[in-house]
């Protein structure tokens, strides 16, 4: 008969600590939130010229469809590679989406700090409907020195301060689709914006929910920032090896992942792939972002496209921003309604005279140059619109429903 022992409570807690370096790459993961968000992206390790690293992942692995891995070195030898192949190619439709689902996924990853609380949105002086952020909430002295109790809430001054949870987090891992990267990599033309005394911020911001998240990045001097010391200390200190963060996986590791054979199965919830934006628990999830990216299948490759299972697998610089893991397209959500294509159909109609017309009628604040062609007026005018509805749904509603309704109106009297 077996006697009955007794928890080593230092080993629980050693197996906790085991469990959390096994699943370390969902652990820190930066998530943007509906709106504005600033980073600042940290400089490249020692010896390396770029500061993100180019990651491939797969997702919905395992006998629950619940786990995440780093694909191979260059997809050699990868399980996950093979098996998402033959799934696409399956005459059963849930196979093929699940194949489509498994596929590897292409991401940018660099290391970044959150600096959302150091702005606050003002109006700007003389306008009636346009914004400014200003950074007039500087981090206090103690950043980097968050206080918690057992239960992982802040105490004390730490609760009450608006730096805690980027305090809190510290060093985060940030993935962008290529698109995204590209955006930001235009702002080194500038100089080099990781630069910890002379860079400078990186505003991000992120419109809808689920599938038809989209994001847009902007990275101009005016928001030029110098770390202060004690952030500059502890970048110093808590510094992290991008490479080894996203290392791909071993051909060995990766086919034990996707059987269910290793403990990073445990990395996520069960319900992984069933993001339902009218669930709480959903919106509340620390992998919401991926989750919601990964709940719609990809369309499976088309036969000719597919690689051989004894070849290594080949990356397609080009198509594999469909396939990434945070942001899938530069276009608009997908229920936008009639009346914007309309607003589309009569700027496209409006010759350069009615256009300056227009922007005058309207009060739009935009700067017609010589150099500008009839389509850069109406991009200009279109990223007019689009940005006064963003940063003013509750004041200047009013303001831009009339000003959609004169477009309207034109499209009408074009048509007639």
């Amino acid at each position: 008969m077996a006697k009955i022992g007794k928890v080593n409570v230092k080993k629980i807690k050693e197996d906790k600590a085991e469990r959390s370096r096994d699943n370390k790459q969902f652990a820190n993961w930066l998530k943007f939130s509906v709106g504005p968000n600033f980073i600042r992206m940290l400089p490249p390790g020692e010896g390396e010229a770029l500061p993100w690293v180019k990651t491939r992942k797969h997702f919905g692995l395992g006998p629950n469809g619940n786990a995440i891995a780093n694909c191979t070195e260059g997809g050699r030898n990868c399980y996950a590679c093979k098996k998402s192949k033959i799934l696409s190619n399956s005459p059963d439709k849930k196979e093929q989406a699940l194949g489509g689902k498994q596929r590897v996924s292409i991401s940018y990853t660099s290391q970044v700090i959150d600096m959302s609380p150091l702005y606050s949105k003002k109006k700007v002086k003389g306008s009636k409907n346009k914004y400014e952020f200003v950074a007039d909430n500087p981090p206090p002295n103690c950043w980097g020195k968050i206080q918690k109790d057992d239960e992982g809430d802040y105490v004390g001054k730490c609760q009450r301060c608006s730096w805690n949870e980027s305090c809190g987090r510290g060093i985060q891992l940030m993935a962008l689709s290529g698109q995204r990267t590209d955006d930001i990599a235009d702002s080194f033309d500038e100089g080099d914006i990781t630069d910890l005394k002379t860079g400078r911020n990186i505003l991000v911001k992120r419109k809808g929910e689920g599938m038809g998240t989209s994001y847009t990045i902007e990275s101009d001097e005016d928001y030029d920032y110098e770390l202060p010391k004690q952030m500059i200390k502890y970048v110093e200190e808590n510094f992290k090896d991008l490479r080894e963060e996203v290392k791909p996986s071993t051909p060995e590791e990766i086919e034990e992942i996707y059987k269910g054979e290793s403990s990073e199965n445990e990395g996520l919830p069960e319900c992984f792939g069933e993001f339902d934006t009218k669930k709480k628990k959903c919106k509340k999830c620390e992998v919401n972002d991926i989750c919601s990216e990964e709940s719609e299948p990809d369309e499976p490759e088309d036969d000719d496209e597919e690689e051989d299972d004894e070849t290594p697998f080949e990356e397609d610089d080009d198509d594999d921003d469909e396939e990434e893991a945070v942001d899938d397209d530069d276009e608009d959500d997908d229920d936008d309604d009639d009346e914007e294509e309309d607003e589309e159909d009569v700027l496209a109609e409006l010759n350069r005279k009615e256009l300056k017309a227009f922007i005058k009628e309207n009060e739009l604040e935009i700067k017609i140059k010589k150099s500008m062609s009839d389509d850069d007026i109406r991009d200009a005018i279109r990223e007019s619109i689009d940005e006064d509805v963003d940063e003013e749904e509750e004041e200047d509603e009013e303001e831009e429903e009339d000003i959609k309704a004169k477009l309207k109106a034109k499209a009408k009297k074009k048509k007639k």
